[in-house]
């Protein structure tokens, strides 16, 4: 179910207060208050978009993810898109939830965007691993500046190539890897 759609026939109370913890767990640091502000408005700007697909345990919100078209582009100028801001609340967790709304989410970029790539980025072992067994594509950050207009976009947002360097460094410490589904790979 869309969230949005849960919002109007549910009232907001449950939901609104299950969208507020959500992103505490998404950005649970103090320090990244300015990011989890960004994450809300783009999470608002989802739901009424109708971007944001829900799961309910007994009526009651328990996993959620959506839909987001990324700043960066492949070479070729397509738009990417990513499944993001997945997370199930922790009583709901090993229930496979996140499977569903996330699966959810995918199909509906699938059917709205045909040749869209989609993309999701981390750090986990057991989402990394997930992914490979799915015959996503994995890349490093030299393979994503190759692949995408990644550096173009980094200084339209006014980053210097130092920053970007740093950025680097720390995306592969922390062993970050951006998996892709690209279906003009898969015909």
């Amino acid at each position: 179910m869309r969230l949005r759609e849960a919002l109007e026939t549910q009232g907001g109370s449950s939901l609104g207060k299950f969208s507020a913890r959500a992103l505490r767990m998404i950005h649970p640091s103090p320090t990244r208050a300015q990011q989890t502000k960004g994450a809300g408005a783009v999470l608002k700007e989802n739901i009424a978009a109708g971007n944001t697909f829900l799961v309910t345990v007994n009526g009651k919100p328990a996993s959620m993810a959506s839909i987001h078209k990324y700043l960066m582009k492949m070479q070729d100028g397509r738009d990417v898109y990513e499944v993001e801001k997945e997370v199930t609340l922790p009583r709901f967790e090993g229930h496979k939830l996140a499977k569903q709304v996330s699966r959810a989410a995918f199909e509906e970029i699938r059917q709205r965007y045909p040749d869209a790539p989609v993309m999701a980025i981390t750090k986990n072992e057991k989402i990394k691993t997930k992914y490979r067994k799915l015959g996503w594509e994995e890349l490093d950050i030299r393979q994503v500046t190759a692949r995408f207009n990644r550096v173009e976009v980094a200084r339209q947002h006014g980053y210097t190539d130092e920053q970007l360097r740093q950025f680097d460094e720390g995306w592969d410490r922390e062993g970050y890897r951006l998996f892709l589904f690209d279906p003009k790979k898969m015909d």
